[in-house]
């Protein structure tokens, strides 16, 4: 039976089920690194598989986060296992991806990249085209979180057929179908790290304004936690519509909480947050400067599935949010109708599967 190795920075909660899935059709190696609490990853217990190691590695940044970080032993693994095929998170800036790029070469390993690519850059300077036509270069296949990423990629190479999209997504075990809404809930929901960028002090200013009048009397239920977790805590105190729950990482228990909530608001830099509140039948909302977020807000589609807002009006989210909630029940049971249609749109195949059939192993 084959064995590949999926380098990841760290491990979350949504990849584990990647993992396990991946698992069904050979051994698979995941190497990651332990994250800081200040992350707001949380810490997950690898679940017990005879067909899966869980292999942690020291990262360390000898020049500084931005340009020097560096996970022990790749290349030693790659030497003494030599697994059929390598998954790696492809950071440029990352020592690692480039030993475990040139020694798939030297060890005629394939390496297929996974990530962002320039999707997040406004202003793409020589070096990073340099640096990403090399990756993509050396990589079997690069493969791109969305079309937009692989757009960003696609004039830096001379073979786009390298450039595989896969649509990045989550599994959610307890979803919520449009049907087991009312359209009418009082609450909103914001999941995900409570970080700088994240926008829940926008996003709690927001509805403290809107709560001024009583006709509205929104909830707003918070689910992480992070650098922000503490602040939070202390709002939630101030204000009765806060509920704050914390780091919650099972889906049944979150299933439960959204149930209250009739949209999702991620204000900040947003990422596979949006992906989950489709899950939930909750239609996203979140800023319009698409270069700030990760690729996954790109699967919104204004006023179909979801809203965008003038990220540089500060006005802006408080004026989208009383919008919305002024809309009929037919109106919104169609959004979120929508919303959950696209959360399946992007499960279908599972991810583990696209990935199988991208490694092309069989």
């Amino acid at each position: 039976m084959k064995r590949i190795c999926f380098i990841y920075p760290t491990l979350t909660k949504y990849i584990i089920p990647v993992i396990q899935g991946l698992s069904e059709h050979c051994y698979v190696d995941f190497i990651f690194s332990p994250s800081s609490p200040e992350a707001g990853f949380g810490e997950h217990q690898p679940p017990q598989n005879k067909k899966i190691r869980w292999l942690p590695v020291k990262l360390t940044a000898p020049l500084g986060k931005k340009i020097s970080l560096f996970q022990k032993g790749l290349v030693k693994y790659m030497v003494n296992n030599r697994p059929d095929a390598v998954i790696i998170w492809a950071n440029p800036r990352s020592i690692s991806t480039w030993f475990v790029l040139l020694a798939g070469k030297l060890l005629r390993i394939p390496v297929y990249s996974r990530g962002h690519g320039l999707y997040k850059k406004t202003k793409i300077t020589p070096g990073f085209k340099l640096m990403y036509s090399l990756i993509i270069g050396l990589s079997k296949k690069y493969i791109c979180y969305t079309e937009s990423v692989r757009d960003s990629l696609i004039p830096l190479t001379k073979r786009p057929e390298k450039l595989e999209v896969d649509y990045n997504t989550l599994y959610n075990n307890f979803p919520v179908m449009p049907e087991e809404k009312s359209a009418n809930e009082s609450g909103i929901l914001f999941i995900g790290r409570l970080r700088a960028l994240c926008g829940i002090k926008e996003l709690i200013n927001a509805i403290e304004a809107i709560n001024q009048d009583p006709s509205f009397g929104i909830d707003l239920h918070i689910i992480g936690d992070g650098i922000e977790g503490n602040w939070v805590r202390e709002q939630a105190q101030r204000f009765s519509w806060i509920h704050y729950h914390g780091m919650i990482y099972d889906d049944q228990n979150i299933q439960e909480i959204s149930r209250f909530c009739r949209i999702g608001v991620f204000p900040g830099t947003a990422g596979l947050s949006v992906v989950h509140m489709m899950s939930l039948s909750l239609p996203p909302l979140t800023h319009d400067y698409m270069h700030a977020h990760g690729p996954e807000p790109s699967y919104i589609k204004d006023s179909v599935n979801g809203w965008f807002f003038d990220k540089f009006n500060p006005q802006a989210l408080q004026l989208a949010i009383a919008r919305i909630w002024k809309f009929t029940v037919p109106e919104m049971r169609e959004y979120q109708k929508n919303a959950y249609m696209t959360y399946e749109s992007l499960n279908y195949p599972p991810l583990h599967e696209r990935l199988w059939t991208i490694l092309n192993l069989d």
